[in-house]
This record gives structure tokens, sequence and C-alpha cells, in this order.
């Protein structure tokens, strides 16, 4: 009796079928070391890096983004309270000057209007660069936000845009590599803490509330952080939160051991500041 040969085609399934299983088995080994090496779930990385990688739509996903049309109508509504506080020029842009003379009444910004006087101060700063994971890292200041209101207490939220290029070139080894050749050179980190007055004028504290990377939920973003911090010590939830949105309440309201906006005009009768919702939005008050 004859062998009868095995069709082509057959032979054709059990080479892609073994070639897939092989891949599987390789893919699952790769899953399996860099957990044990790392405490990486390597599968949720892969798909978080995605997601950094895709297209962020800014203006739709920050809405209060802060617009060079804003600046000119926030130095009139400082300047209105404080005279001359803030300056403009074609050489130096706008400047925040040292506060004199007494305040004409309580100073009122709406978010857009702190964004904007962030942004002033920032310009005014020698140093415009975050520490993160060692570097001094550029950024630009994107967004501000209030919410959750109430009389004791704020969260306060920046969007910074951060370009991370230096860290990216410090990730030259797999499997950190792999995330550094997907993510973008520029990320958009939104960062929350929530501001809790003390007794006295001027007392706060801060803590920290959230945190998302471009287009990742909070959830995904600390898993994400996880993996990075495997390779390049970013810093946990916290660490950043206070090194963003804690840097920029500390800039916005100030205090005896922080130099602060708020807290500069203490000598122009300033007495305490607070965070208000009214019918035209939320506020950030200096009140006199």
């Amino acid at each position: 009796m004859s062998n009868t040969r095995m069709p082509w085609w057959i032979k054709l399934i059990i080479s892609i079928v073994s070639i897939a299983f092989g891949l599987v088995i390789a893919f699952g080994g790769m899953c399996i070391f860099v957990k044990v090496k790392y405490d990486i779930n390597l599968v949720k990385t892969i798909y978080q890096v995605t997601v950094v990688a895709q297209e962020v739509n800014a203006e739709e996903k920050f809405p209060k983004y802060i617009r060079e049309e804003d600046m000119g109508p926030a130095m009139n509504d400082i300047n209105d309270i404080i005279p001359d506080l803030i300056t403009y020029s074609e050489a130096n842009g706008y400047e925040v000057g040292t506060p004199s003379g007494s305040m004409s009444g309580d100073l009122a910004l709406t978010e857009r209007r702190v964004g904007a006087l962030l942004t002033m101060l920032l310009n005014s700063s020698a140093d415009a660069s975050i520490s993160i994971a060692g570097k001094n890292i550029a950024f630009s200041l994107y967004e501000v936000s209030f919410s959750n209101i109430t009389e004791k207490s704020a969260d306060f939220g920046v969007t910074i845009k951060l370009d991370i290029r230096d860290i990216k070139k410090e990730m030259d080894f797999w499997p950190a590599s792999y995330i550094a050749n997907k993510i973008p050179n520029n990320i958009y980190v939104k960062s929350i803490v929530t501001i809790t007055k003390g007794e006295n004028p001027f007392e706060y504290t801060t803590s920290s509330k959230g945190l998302s990377i471009n287009n990742l939920d909070e959830t995904e973003t600390q898993e994400f952080l996880k993996a990075l911090n495997s390779f390049v010590k970013f810093g946990s939830i916290e660490d950043l939160n206070n090194s963003l949105a804690g840097t920029f309440a500390n800039a916005l309201i100030g205090s005896e051991e922080s130099s602060g906006f708020a807290y500069s005009l203490k000598g122009l009768d300033a007495v305490d500041y607070a965070f208000e919702t009214k019918e035209s939005g939320n506020l950030f008050i200096v009140k006199k």
C-alpha cells in the first residue's frame, strides 16, 4: 500500500500554525521575562504606549487652554486693581513688576486669566524648567483649571506640555527603547492638587489629587509611570504633582516660606485668597 502524499495546502496550514504558535510562545516568554525582571505587565504597557503615541486634540481635551488673546485682558484686569504692575513691550513681552501702592479692591481672575498671569510670571523667570528624572525639562503652561470648590478647599489643575527628548535619550536599552521609540517628544501632562486653606490668612496645604498623560486616564497613567520608573526615575504620582501643580499653586498663592503672587500683595493691603464660583465661572480672588 503506497503512502498518500499530504496536500500542499495542509502543509502550508501546519507551517503557519507552527510559526504562529512559536511566536505566541516567544511573546509569552518575553512577557514573563519582563514581568519577572521589571514587574511590568507587557501587554498593558504596549497598549498604554499606543495610546500615548496617539495625536492629542489639545484644544478639545483641555478647553480652558491659554490663548494669546487672554494676555492683554489679564494685564488690564490686574492693572485696574494694582496700577502698572504688568507692562508690555514688543521687545520683552509681558513683564510682572514689583508690587507697590495699594490695591483698589478685590482682584478676581478667571481660570484663563490665572493661566495668563502664571505664563507672565514664567516669562519673567530666569529658569523656566522643571526637574524630572534628574533632567531639567523645558515646558510650556497650556491650561489652568479649578474644580470642586468649597469654602475651605479647591482642586487646582495645570496642563503642561513637556519636552521629554532628553529623558528618552536615557532609554536606549530594551525594553525601554521600545517605549522611547513609540512615544512622542512632547507630551501633555495634566496635574491636579487639592489646595486646602489653613486657619490663618494665606495658610494652605496642597495634596496630590490626580495625574494623566496625553489620552491616558489617571489609572492608566499610574500604570504607565510604574513601567517608566523601572527604567528612568520619574518619581511617584505624588512627586510629579508636587513638582507640577504644586509648584504653580505656590507661585499663584505663596506664603512666608514660599514666594507667590497673592502673598506678595500683602503690603498692598491684600488680606487673603479664595476660590469661588460665580455666574461668570470659577474665580481665584485676592481679597482686600
